[in-house]
């Protein structure tokens, strides 16, 4: 086949290209190499398959995504910008890349719409929002709204049955479950699946939608303070300094290994029924937050100590994992690797170099637009604990 992957020079971009060669298959990618993402672009060129087409360009230039469509039978949509704090005061970027970006794609598709045999997206988890619940008395619960600020300066963190005001427990999302995104980044990625839902429909396109939850392993972007916190622990980790956790460190997470996510990329390709079909892709294991930076310590042999700093950050989602018994029954999809494992192979990817994330001045950004605070401290916002060397744990 001949496929076009956007944003191919990324994390999964990247891992999936590769995988598609090996395979033999045709792949060209279209990326802009953005330098957030990209602090060294040759080294991510480099890291591709020698046969692998690169083009250079925009998702949101008509001209740059025409020049990639042409041939192309299956595009893997993956252009996009990613990380929910960074997105609540970018948001017109986010929405220019996002959403407009898929948007100037569909319409290039459009022009000839009878070559396009397969559409697949790379959705979020974020798209549930803050997700499904059980209340003993009440039954399934589905939280439509973020948590209040208030409560969060309180230590809140978790949800009461709105119906009862007794204790839920938090249940892994299903493809079937309401979405309430709390955050842009997730409000955009909505966007794109109604975009893909409504076009390839209109033009009858098998679609796949694949809801990636927090992927980890070798080809993180380790410079990003936006996205990653198995990155970002790693980096202050391995300089000695001060893990911060934010809230209690209970936050529930799926992290699916990179090669997990490559194995669902390619089932996709083969998987046809002629609809829009959506699907979760974890690793159908979950961790807290703090239990993940534990493992990452010992794995690392670290000396660092981890702050439970009660830092919230607006936009957050409290627990976040999802059922993958679909993609298990439709695409013959099983992962295969443990958090430990990515953990691992990150480890052994990054080869104990320390990388400046500057996650810092994320955070102050975040601090400046009234986005984080500590909880107890009503109406004020707390900078960064900043870089210091810790012992203990």
């Amino acid at each position: 086949m001949n496929i076009l992957i956007t944003g191919g020079a990324g994390f999964i971009g990247y891992h999936t290209a590769n995988a598609f060669i090996e395979l033999g298959h045709q792949v060209h990618i279209l990326d802009s190499l953005h330098p957030q993402i990209h602090k060294n672009p040759r080294e991510s060129l480099e890291r591709l398959h020698p046969s692998v087409e690169f083009i250079c360009g925009d998702i949101r230039s008509y001209d740059d995504v025409r020049r990639a469509v042409q041939g192309a039978e299956v595009v893997y949509h993956f252009a996009a910008e990613t990380g929910v704090g960074q997105s609540m005061y970018e948001i017109h970027r986010y929405v220019d890349v996002n959403v407009r970006g898929t948007a100037v794609l569909l319409d290039c598709l459009a022009e000839n719409p009878g070559r396009i045999k397969k559409l697949i997206l790379a959705s979020s988890r974020a798209v549930y929002g803050e997700g499904k619940y059980r209340c003993h008395d009440c039954g399934d619960i589905f939280i439509s709204s973020p948590r209040p600020k208030a409560e969060l300066e309180l230590s809140k963190w978790d949800f009461d049955c709105p119906k009862c005001r007794s204790s839920i427990v938090p249940q892994p999302a299903k493809e079937d479950s309401p979405s309430h995104p709390v955050s842009i980044y997730g409000i955009t990625k909505r966007t794109q699946e109604e975009l893909f839902n409504r076009f390839c429909r209109t033009f009858q396109i098998p679609a796949v939608i694949l809801r990636f939850f927090n992927v980890v392993g070798p080809g993180q972007s380790m410079t990003n303070p936006y996205t990653g916190i198995a990155t970002i622990f790693y980096n202050r980790m391995a300089a000695g300094e001060t893990v911060e956790i934010y809230e209690d460190g209970a936050m529930l997470r799926d992290f699916v290994h990179i090669r997990d996510v490559v194995q669902a990329n390619r089932r996709a390709l083969m998987f046809d029924n002629g609809q829009v079909v959506v699907m979760n892709i974890g690793s159908g294991q979950v961790s807290s937050v703090l239990e993940m930076a534990r493992l990452l310590k010992e794995e690392m042999g670290s000396q660092s100590r981890i702050d439970i700093s009660g830092r919230y950050r607006l936009g957050d989602i409290r627990h976040s994992w999802g059922d993958v018994s679909f993609a298990r029954e439709s695409l013959g999809y099983e992962p295969e690797f443990s958090v430990k494992d990515g953990l691992k192979d990150l480890i052994a990817w990054v080869r104990g170099r320390v990388f400046e994330s500057k996650i810092e001045h994320a955070t102050d950004e975040l601090f400046i637009k009234g986005l984080t605070g500590i909880a107890g401290e009503k109406q004020k916002m707390i900078k960064p604990c900043g870089k210091r060397k810790s012992e203990g744990n």
